[in-house]
Order: C-alpha cells, then sequence, then structure tokens
C-alpha cells in the first residue's frame, strides 16, 4: 500500500517537472526566418543535427524556416568562436542590421548539448521577434566580420 502511494504521488509530480512552454512568435501565420549557423571548425555530424534540432525547435514556436531571399528575420549562429568554442552568440539580421541576441555557454559541442542549444536559440530568438530591441540596444559580442545579408 505505502508503495502504491509512493508511485502516485511520484507519477503526480513528473508534470511539475516540465518547463515553461515555448514562447510563441504572435501573428496570424508563422514568421519566414531563414537559419545561418556556422561553426569555426567541422565536427562530423553535429552540423547537420544541430540544425535539424533548430528547424524543429523554430517550428514549436511558430516560425517557418526559408531561403534568405524570403526571410524577414536571418538567425546568425555562430557555433564556437576561435578562441572560445564554448560560446554559442545568436544574432538576429532584420533590414540589413544585425542585432546580438545572446550568447550561450556549453561544456561541449555534442549532439545533446546541441541539441539543448538550438532549444534555447531559438526560444531567444522567439523572444526578441515578440519585442524587438530598441535602437541603442544594438551590441556586437564579437567582432562583426560576418557579412550581413541585405547590406
Amino acid at each position: 500500500m505505502r508503495r502504491t502511494l509512493a508511485a502516485l504521488v511520484l507519477l503526480a509530480a513528473i508534470p511539475a517537472c516540465q518547463g515553461p512552454p515555448p514562447t510563441l512568435v504572435p501573428g496570424p501565420g508563422s514568421l519566414p526566418v531563414a537559419m545561418d549557423p556556422q561553426p569555426p571548425f567541422y565536427v562530423p555530424g553535429n552540423l547537420p543535427f544541430f540544425r535539424d534540432s533548430l528547424r524543429r525547435e523554430l517550428e514549436r514556436r511558430n516560425m517557418r524556416v526559408v531561403p534568405p531571399k524570403d526571410a524577414v528575420v536571418i538567425a546568425q549562429i555562430d557555433v564556437g568562436l576561435p578562441n572560445y568554442w564554448r560560446a554559442v552568440d545568436v544574432y538576429a539580421v532584420r533590414a540589413g542590421r544585425r542585432w546580438c541576441v545572446g550568447r550561450i555557454l556549453v561544456d561541449d559541442m555534442g549532439m545533446a548539448s546541441l541539441d539543448v542549444v538550438a532549444d534555447l536559440a531559438a526560444e531567444m530568438l522567439a523572444r526578441w521577434v515578440s519585442a524587438p530591441p530598441h535602437e541603442d540596444e544594438h551590441c556586437s559580442l564579437q567582432s562583426d566580420d560576418r557579412p550581413v545579408p541585405g547590406s
């Protein structure tokens, strides 16, 4: 009887451990977004896996992945930096201007970590799109050596 009661209490607590629902981009249809993840070095298998995970997470948040020419926002994601491989920088490009969305720090670049990074990056982008920054919030996490599409 005690074991049954303990099992029921444990099963009842499991839904409470789930995180909050993802932020949905407002609008009647899905927002067209292009992806541009770039690694500083090639890790076999991980970048295609990351692209698939990021696409899935963006779609969960009402964003549709399209080619850059059809996108309202381009998500530029630097997966690891040349001198700091544990950092993942997330940028959004809109109307020819790059905005920093945030930085994610990871312990490794394994598939499990990149799956979590895709979820976090998509959530950061959804929040950024839902509440665009003011003009004075433009910043750069690293040198702006990547080209900005449309400029």
